[in-house]
């Protein structure tokens, strides 16, 4: 059975639920709430709440919360929160919280927490905590706390904590602690 509420809304599938104007659950056991929640989306087990989250998005097992969020991703067992987290990412099993965190990130395994962090980011297991914290950074099993750290870093293997530290950073097994370090 299926639930639907609102103008235009829509649910395909089996228990799928549909609330407010345009919102859609058109894969199996979809949850979709808010105006264009979940339009044209194709996944299955997902649950999208907030204006235009999850539209166009084809992953599965997904959580999204905020304005725009997880729009046009394609990574499955995410958790997104806050507006724009996620947006354009196709990573699997990844934590963005915060605005824009993890905007159009490919890496799997990682956790972003703060506005823009992870934002272009690239690599794997990585923590990345802070606002822009990682952003466009490409490394693999990085630690990464503080405001601007480890911004473009492209080593593996780094702990990073400060502001700025290791920020533009190449080199792999380093620890960077302080202001800019």
């Amino acid at each position: 059975y299926s639930v639907v509420q609102g103008w235009g809304s829509n649910a395909q599938g089996m228990d799928g639920i549909a609330i407010g104007r345009g919102a859609q659950a058109v894969g199996s056991s979809n949850i979709a709430l808010g105006t264009s929640a979940g339009s044209k989306a194709t996944g299955r087990d997902n649950q999208m709440m907030g204006y235009s989250t999850g539209q166009n998005s084809s992953g599965n097992s997904n959580q999204m919360t905020g304005y725009s969020t997880g729009s046009n991703s394609t990574g499955n067992s995410n958790q997104m929160m806050g507006n724009f987290a996620g947006q354009n990412s196709s990573g699997n099993s990844n934590q963005m919280m915060g605005y824009s965190a993890g905007y159009k990130s490919t890496g799997n395994n990682n956790q972003m927490v703060g506005n823009h962090a992870g934002q272009n980011s690239s690599g794997d297991y990585n923590q990345m905590m802070g606002y822009y914290a990682g952003e466009s950074s490409t490394g693999d099993y990085n630690q990464i706390t503080g405001y601007w750290a480890g911004f473009r870093s492209t080593g593996n293997n780094n702990q990073m904590v400060g502001e700025g530290a290791g920020m533009n950073s190449t080199g792999s097994n380093n620890q960077m602690v302080g202001y800019y370090a």
